[in-house]
């Protein structure tokens, strides 16, 4: 019997993976995982950018391919599940890859992009990926080498099992305010109070009830560099954003990415989801309501 007990818990430990990945990962890591097996770094800069400088080895896949056009509202959208699985293959990434997001690392809107792209991919099922904090600025100021060399790898297969439990939509948020669901407006202050306006077609000020957390507060003096952990929870504690069930939202749905981030992969709220259609979908619909602190 002891034997078998003893078998059985060494077949558990083998079946164990070898290691947990962060959500958010240093120089330090990256230099250490550099040349893992199955390992691709991904470079998020427009091409033009990629090509002057971006971690060794990363391939490119600009981040405007990640969201649908800009035709009409909603615009910058969660392209549709089959192109991005053809998108995401003919990059070389399969099922069974860890892929490491890395953009340029200047601004807090470099971080929300990243934050946009890892949203994707676990949109999709691929829970096997990271976030470079602080981006190529951070490994630059580390010590590490950048390159220019254009980076391909052969085709393969990806396969998506979405997960649209992290997706938001209009009927989510209206049932939310029934509920009193946390909604997080991760715009500027001047658009939450209504002093801002996006577009004339679109109502200024917030969803009722919202709490305000702008995105570049996630980091840094709003650079690339993600607070600590600590700092975000005493953040979100004063902010009055409690709870697992917090919906993101910002003007495009790509600000709150970094809100959402940190709420879902930083400080483990794993119902936290994103609005995707965001205000430039709510604010156009006049059968919803606004409310702008400052009438102007």
């Amino acid at each position: 019997m002891m034997i078998k007990v003893m078998i059985t818990l060494m077949l558990l430990v083998c079946s164990l993976p070898l290691h947990a990945l962060p959500p958010l990962v240093d120089s330090h890591w990256v230099q250490e995982n550099a040349n893992r097996k199955n390992t691709i770094f991904l470079d998020i800069q427009e091409a033009i950018n990629y090509r002057r400088i971006h971690l060794p080895g990363a391939i490119n896949a600009p981040y405007s391919f990640w969201r649908t056009g800009e035709v009409q509202p909603p615009k910058g959208m969660l392209p549709k599940i089959d192109a991005l699985e053809r998108w995401i293959g003919s990059l070389g990434i399969s099922n069974n890859d860890t892929v490491v997001i890395s953009a340029m690392g200047i601004s807090a809107g470099d971080m929300a992009a990243s934050a946009r792209v890892y949203w994707t991919f676990r949109v999709l099922g691929h829970d096997e990926v990271t976030i470079v904090n602080g981006g190529l600025v951070a490994w630059a100021n580390a010590g590490g080498k950048l390159e220019d060399t254009v980076n391909q790898l052969p085709e393969k297969v990806f396969s998506a099992t979405p997960n649209k439990s992290l997706l938001a939509d209009k009927r989510g948020v209206k049932a939310a305010l029934q509920t009193g669901r946390t909604l997080v407006d991760a715009r500027s202050v001047a658009e939450y109070l209504g002093i801002y306006q996006a577009s004339p077609e679109e109502r200024p000020g917030t969803i009722p009830g919202s709490r305000n957390l702008p995105y570049e507060w996630m980091t840094v003096n709003g650079s690339g560099q993600i607070h600590s952990v600590d700092k975000l929870k005493k953040l979100f504690v004063q902010r009055g954003i409690s709870g697992d069930e917090a919906i993101h939202y910002c003007h495009t749905g790509n600000r709150a990415s970094l809100t959402w981030f940190v709420d879902y992969a930083l400080l483990g709220n794993k119902k936290a989801q994103l609005y995707d259609a965001s205000t430039q979908e709510w604010a156009r619909d006049v059968s919803l309501p606004v409310t702008a602190e400052i009438d102007l």
